[in-house]
């Protein structure tokens, strides 16, 4: 500046001194003239001097702070003052980050950070013109990570812990689900930088629940929300135990008591529709009383059979399944199958009787068959009764009906005949056969054979008399009969201590 005055007074000089070289006196406005001249001249100078000696970088005087971005692939736009940066560079010394200049501001891209690990970069800008610098940081979180081992746990029905290996690098409380509640923590929270490991250890208590139980857990990290789920699930072995699997009912109906004794809730389905469960009982635990209730024996039977099934509720983890059986029958019953007596014979009937109480015996129809205190059934005469046994209080009952028939009437005869001839010799024989078609043995006494109402004198086999068992018959025969026009026999035998006689009338041969 100084030299470009020293420059101009010269200037001035010299031409001041030429002029009065050559006696030139210039015009006052010409002076003038050279005068502004010279002092335009001077202001352009000191206005490029003072341009070119005061330039100030965009950069001076800026200051950022850390730029945070997330895990995931990120951008983000960062004001630089409002200055020009198009005289800058810009570099980051981390490959995952990038940046670029636009305008006043910078453009920041960052891929994802799929590691467990925070990362940094460092982004700087350089003025080219004269050389000032700023820097700054990009911080990219870590990929945020909480894990376990597996995804469900089991922990023994009779309790104990687990240990559940963590592996997270973030902070994290444990949370319990509802359905978890009889799960508890014995092991302080874990607190961790970077991936580490950690141990949570979870404690349970015996499974008197009813059921399998599963609970579910929570690992949370609250400033960040992340967080991740568990289960742990505990085992149950049903005990059942049942005061008996056989069950006797009254054949007047009422109701039983089924007791159970279990680890499990139950409940029972009938099979069939004479029997039905009614309340149940709860005791202590999962222990129960079951009612049910049973209709009265009809009378046209004497037993019936069913099953109760007492099966795990819907929806419950535990399977199983128990049956029991119910059995009605009656409790005073004549036990024998006769419904058959003979005239004069005497039966003794057999009776079950479970009923503890003494009992007493009729007869629908005494003239027909009688029945004393014994249950001893006599036959009178043919015909139809009804025999009946009832306690002597008239609550139970049984009764049968019989048929009485005369012995006599079951008795079946058949004639044959055969003839032997030689040469003019010929013998003729007639034989009859008795048959016992009845139930009971008879005893033959005799036996006397008529030709035309005369007895007629013949060899009769000692092994005609004696018993004649049912479906046995016995035979007697007589020869020569050549002038007889009429044939009978007379059967003698005694039956159950009296005599009867049984007449066989022959025709067909004369």
């Amino acid at each position: 500046r100084g030299l470009f005055i020293l420059v101009c007074v010269h200037g001035h000089l010299a031409v001041t001194r030429v002029l009065n070289e050559y006696r030139m006196v210039p015009p006052f406005y010409l002076m003038k003239k050279v005068f502004y001249i010279l002092l335009t001249a001077f202001i352009i100078y000191e206005t490029n001097v003072s341009c070119s000696n005061e330039y100030s970088s965009p950069l001076k005087g800026q200051q950022l702070n850390d730029i945070v971005l997330g895990a995931s692939s990120n951008r983000e736009i960062v004001s630089i003052g409002t200055g020009d940066l198009s005289n800058c560079g810009i570099a980051s010394n981390e490959a995952w980050c990038k940046s670029s200049i636009q305008g006043s501001t910078v453009i920041i891209n960052v891929d994802s950070n799929d590691t467990f690990e925070e990362r940094r970069a460092t982004i700087t800008l350089t003025d080219l013109e004269d050389g000032t610098t700023l820097s700054f940081h990009v911080i990219q979180r870590q990929n945020n990570v909480i894990f376990t081992e597996n995804k469900t746990y089991e922990i023994p029905e009779e309790g104990g812990e687990i240990n559940i290996n963590v592996q997270s690098n973030l902070d994290y409380s444990v949370y319990f689900y509802p359905d978890a509640s009889w799960l508890s923590q014995i092991q302080e929270n874990a607190s961790t930088r970077g991936l580490s490991s950690s141990t949570l250890t979870l404690k349970a208590g015996y499974n008197n629940s009813g059921d399998e139980r599963t609970g579910t857990i929570a690992l949370t990290n609250t400033d960040s929300g992340y967080s991740i789920l568990f289960t742990v699930t505990q085992s149950l072995t049903p005990v059942v135990r049942f005061e008996k699997e056989v069950f006797t009912a009254d054949e007047l109906g009422g109701e039983i008591d089924v007791e159970v004794k279990s680890n499990i809730p139950l409940e029972a389905t009938c099979s069939d529709t004479w029997i039905s469960t009614k309340e149940i009982i709860e005791k202590d635990g999962f222990d129960f009383t079951q009612k049910l209730k049973v209709t009265e024996l009809p009378k046209s039977q004497t037993n019936r059979e069913t099953t109760i099934v007492f099966s795990t509720k819907d929806g419950s983890k535990v399977n199983y399944t128990k049956t029991i059986s119910v059995k009605q029958k009656k409790s005073l019953i004549i036990t024998d199958s006769r419904d058959k007596i003979y005239v004069n014979a005497n039966y003794p009937f057999k009776i079950r009787n479970n009923t503890g109480r003494s009992v007493v015996w009729e007869s629908s129809n005494t003239s027909v068959a009688t029945v004393d205190n014994n249950g001893n059934v006599w036959g009178i005469s043919p015909g139809t009764a009804t025999i009946r046994v009832l306690t002597e209080d008239g609550k139970y009952s049984d009764e049968k009906t019989v048929v009485v028939v005369d012995l006599t009437s079951e008795l079946k005869y058949e004639w044959g005949s055969s003839a032997i001839i030689v040469g003019l010799w010929k013998q003729t024989t007639i034989s009859c056969q008795l048959y016992n078609m009845s139930e009971m043995p008879i005893n033959i006494t005799n036996c006397t054979i008529y030709t035309d109402g005369t007895y007629e004198k013949t060899n009769i086999d000692d092994s005609l008399w004696g018993i004649l068992n049912p479906g046995n018959y016995k035979s007697v025969s007589i020869q020569n009969l050549t002038n007889a026009t009429r044939l009978y026999v007379v059967w003698e035998y005694t039956f159950s201590g009296k005599p009867y006689t049984y007449r066989c009338d022959c025709y067909s041969f004369f």
